[in-house]
């Protein structure tokens, strides 16, 4: 729940800021790869820990 807060809430300001920064409207793929990255490395923790 509270990755959800924390990603899905502020996703819509984090991908207009970015395209309002850069120009261009496909750059918030990079956001997106870095979640991705990040939700990632936390599963592989959680496994190693044994946290179900």
């Amino acid at each position: 729940m509270l990755g959800q807060l924390l990603f899905g809430g502020v996703t819509p300001l984090v991908v207009g800021w970015i395209v309002a920064t850069t120009g261009d409207p496909t750059s918030p793929g990079i956001y997106l790869s870095g979640v991705v990255v990040v939700s990632l490395v936390s599963l592989v923790a959680c496994r190693r820990l044994g946290v179900r």
